[in-house]
């Protein structure tokens, strides 16, 4: 009776093990796609002396390749994209040109933008960026993209 516990609990542990060693490795697999373009990028700046703005706008081209990697590696599937966040909002209107990999880097650049403007800093930098955004985005909403 006491063998028959110990095994029945040394498979029940085994079994925990194996599964937290699976799920801990499959949540540093997908953290490393956030995490590596944040790491690279703070490599560029601070090695290269690089400018904050363009930092930022490199960080956001980054995790919009990391996207797309992520998307074609093992699953063959893209899931959780930053992208899927805008498609019922008025940057769903970009969808049809640059897909949801596209509205990822948007969301990340209009972010970008509302931030800074909003902080009162680079304005001489974002706020050419964002009339450039905005009347990207006047253009693209006045045509008829479906029949």
């Amino acid at each position: 009776m006491l063998k028959l516990l110990l095994t029945s609990v040394c498979q029940i542990f085994g079994i925990f093990f194996i599964t937290f060693f699976i799920i801990f490795s499959f949540i540093i697999y997908l953290s490393a796609f956030i995490v590596i373009p944040v790491a690279v990028t703070s490599y560029l700046k601070q090695n290269l002396k690089l400018d904050k703005n363009y930092a930022l706008i490199i960080l956001s081209v980054l995790v919009t390749f990391f996207e797309i990697l992520r998307s074609f590696l093992f699953t063959g599937f893209s899931w959780f994209n930053f992208g899927q966040a805008a498609l019922d909002t008025p940057l769903s209107y970009f969808f049809p040109i640059i897909g949801v990999h596209g509205l990822t880097f948007i969301i990340f650049l209009v972010s970008l933008i509302i931030i800074n403007i909003i902080r009162g800093s680079n304005l001489k930098f974002y706020i050419p960026l964002s009339i450039i955004m905005l009347s990207v985005y006047v253009n693209i909403y006045s045509k008829e993209w479906t029949v």
